[in-house]
């Protein structure tokens, strides 16, 4: 669903029509808290950054959230702090990295400074965007848009009615719960079996 059929579903739920910007506020709420409860396999997030000369530091997404793995022209690369990358003394054959935030932005610094046109494969965590347009959609599968319309309507029903609330939110956790344990079934690799005494 997209926004407007979000905010749609929790009129719907609650009995009201809500301010479109209020209900939007509600939703992007609801959708953090569901972004956040875990590492959802949606989140996950490539960038590919191919390195210019003299340049070890290179911006990351907007919805950058935390840095999973760093391979600098197929070498592996350690996290290290910003403030021993001032320092760095190294070589091309080992790669570290560090993660500076400032302002609401994000950039990656390498060390040492790769070669001109390394590829640099960093794989993150990203956040849900921040929806505001209508047609907006999350990033979660749609079949679990239901949790977020949920826990929408009961941040909305706080204050009005208390109850039916806490009915929405404990139906909106619950459902959350079950997302989760769907999401291991099918990312965990099962473990094979062998019977004992059967030949392998």
């Amino acid at each position: 669903m997209n926004l407007s059929q979000l905010r749609a579903q929790i009129d719907r739920r609650t009995g009201k029509r809500l301010d479109p910007l209020a209900a939007n506020s509600f939703i992007n709420e609801a959708l953090n808290t569901v972004s956040s409860y875990r590492e959802w396999p949606w989140l996950d997030a490539l960038q590919t950054i191919t390195t210019t000369e003299d340049e070890n530091t290179y911006a990351v997404a907007s919805t950058y959230s935390e840095t999973r793995t760093v391979n600098v022209g197929g070498l592996e690369a350690s996290l290290i702090y910003i403030a021993d990358g001032d320092d760095y003394i190294g070589n091309a054959s080992s790669y570290e990295y560090a993660i500076e935030s400032t302002a609401g932005a994000s950039e990656i610094i390498l060390y040492p400074t790769p070669p001109t046109g390394t590829t640099v494969l960093h794989r993150f965590t990203r956040t849900e965007a921040l929806m505001s347009s209508d047609t907006d959609e999350p990033l979660m599968p749609e079949r679990y848009h239901a949790i977020v319309c949920d826990l929408a309507a009961g941040l909305f029903l706080e204050q009005i009615d208390p109850s039916r609330s806490e009915f929405y939110t404990a139906r909106g956790n619950k459902a959350l719960k079950q997302m989760t344990e769907a999401t291991q079934r099918k990312t965990n690799t099962g473990r094979i079996r062998i019977r004992e005494g059967f030949p392998y």
